[in-house]
């Protein structure tokens, strides 16, 4: 920590005066504080005020070359969905770990509404199937997940079969 002494102006200022503030300056003053006020008093300063500088921050430090961590967030997994067939408005249910991170669902390149996605525990989430424009029964469709934890989209296999 640094501390820096300064003055008040001393052109108005009686030696008599300058003999009762350095008194009251002794006396007032912290410990800490004391010794540069002294200092300052001794050295033909008066009237010293000390005034201390702000700490700054410290920067995260890395050892060697081992990078400085950042936290990160387990990646989103899907181990299966039912039901494999589906039509419009029929209620999916995707299994799987971290799946709280999932910010986005598709069918064919449609958004899942998400009025229609429910959350259940960090394992598993439910959402109902959006009407595919131009869906073919029988076709098959990709079920796409975005999650804020993955560089890439996850796509469940196999392809759900339009119904």
């Amino acid at each position: 920590m640094k501390y820096y002494v300064t003055s008040f102006p001393v052109d108005t200022m009686k030696t008599e005066d300058y003999e009762k503030d350095k008194q009251r300056y002794v006396k007032d003053f912290t410990p800490l504080f004391n010794a540069a006020a002294l200092n300052a008093a001794q050295n033909g300063l008066r009237g010293a005020v000390v005034v201390e500088e702000p700490a700054k921050p410290q920067e995260p430090q890395s050892q060697g070359n081992t990078p400085a961590p950042t936290p990160t967030c387990p990646p989103t997994t899907v181990s299966s969905y039912s039901p494999l067939t589906a039509s419009t408005g029929t209620i999916i249910t995707v299994n799987g770990t971290n799946l709280e991170f999932v910010r986005e669902i598709f069918v064919a390149n449609q958004p899942v509404d998400i009025r229609s996605i429910q959350l259940i525990g960090t394992t598993k989430i439910k959402f109902s199937v959006p009407t595919l424009a131009g869906g073919v029964p029988g076709g098959q469709y990709n079920i796409t997940l975005e999650s804020y934890n993955n560089t890439s989209p996850i796509i469940l296999t196999p392809p759900l079969t339009y119904a």
